[in-house]
């Protein structure tokens, strides 16, 4: 990749840089968004209580936001009853010494990095930038709020919706009678982690699929032609991230979507490139 930045006509272009002059440029901007990592670090864990008890624990409580709205969408819509169920609430545990303290950093660490996203993002774009032509400039202009819009819509439907059902399941789950359930604070920080960032992740989908459309590797007749197909792929992924059939079902819901938008985004792609 060589950098090429637009300069009028008249002037002279700038000198090429070497291999290693790109990596002391890509080490610039990944110390920045270190930097930003770290800050948000900080600010989480200044605001322990807000972080772990509302944000954390929240989908553990009874009076979960996610929970509170299916029961009066129920008392709304009778017919929509099994969708007001009891949270069995449930205390968390620590086997090991150093479990809280480490989750402590653990999770203020994952909330720095969810508040530095954008940030990060538009580090890599300027990164980037310098070495495309206008053109291509003007191709995926907005690109950075695309992407960063796409992971905080997954990463709350991760949260609102999946990992509530999810966590619902496990807590009201019985093998027998005679079994009380403890949960481990790692298990259920792991699992909140894995449903939000997943889905904050699988929802790039159109953006994937607009990079290889950019570079001749997907087309949109292919994703029309194997639509009936993807929903087996849609399942898999589905099920790969969830833990219940509920959670199931309201995943592939928006990846199903995802897929349409993408044969639509690669149309688009296809046409820049006829151009």
């Amino acid at each position: 990749m060589a950098y090429t930045d637009q300069f009028k006509e008249g002037e002279e272009s700038p000198k090429e840089m070497s291999f290693l002059e790109h990596l002391d440029e890509l080490r610039k901007y990944i110390f920045r968004s270190v930097i930003a990592i770290g800050i948000g670090f900080l600010i989480a864990l200044l605001n322990q209580e807000f972080i772990f008890d509302t944000i954390i624990f929240g989908p553990t409580h009874s009076d979960f936001l996610t929970y509170r709205w299916l029961c009066e969408l129920a008392q709304k819509y009778p017919s929509l009853g099994a969708l007001c169920f009891e949270m069995k609430e449930f205390k968390l545990i620590a086997t090991d010494m150093d479990a809280q303290f480490m989750r402590y950093m653990s999770g203020s660490l994952i909330a720095g990095a969810i508040v530095a996203f954008p940030f990060v993002i538009y580090q890599l774009w300027t990164f980037v930038k310098p070495a495309l032509k206008q053109k291509e400039i003007q191709s995926v202009r907005g690109m950075t709020f695309i992407i960063t819009g796409l992971f905080f819509m997954g990463v709350l439907f991760g949260y609102f919706l999946i990992a509530p059902f999810s966590i619902a399941f496990f807590a009201n789950f019985k093998l027998s009678p005679q079994i009380e359930n403890y949960f481990n604070i790692e298990s259920y920080i792991s699992i909140l982690t894995m449903l939000t960032l997943a889905t904050g992740l699988v929802f790039q989908f159109p953006v994937l699929c607009y990079f290889l459309a950019k570079v001749s590797i997907l087309t949109s007749e292919f994703l029309r032609k194997y639509r009936k197909h993807s929903v087996v792929v849609i399942s898999v992924i589905a099920a790969a991230i969830t833990y219940d059939v509920i959670s199931l079902v309201l995943m592939m819901i928006p990846l199903w979507g995802l897929y349409e938008i993408s044969i639509f985004v690669v149309r688009r792609a296809e046409k820049t490139l006829d151009k």
